[in-house]
């Protein structure tokens, strides 16, 4: 059975993009206009990892932790 797979647009502080989430592998990917990163959803909510992705996509430094 062939599996389809749903993409949601998003729009952040760092540009356009579309996400889809595998629950049978638990991966996130987001894709932008010009690039795309896959990461597996650990212990972060898929909003975080979502706008996470986005963010580095985009280039921007991350805010260092303290």
């Amino acid at each position: 059975m062939r599996k389809f797979v749903t993409w949601t647009s998003i729009k952040t502080e760092h540009g356009n993009g579309s996400w889809s989430f595998d629950p049978e592998h638990r991966l996130v990917t987001v894709v932008t206009q010009h690039r795309r990163k896959c990461t597996q959803l650990g212990g972060l909510p898929l909003e975080y990892l979502i706008k996470l992705l986005m963010r580095e996509l985009a280039g921007s430094r991350l805010p260092d932790a303290y």
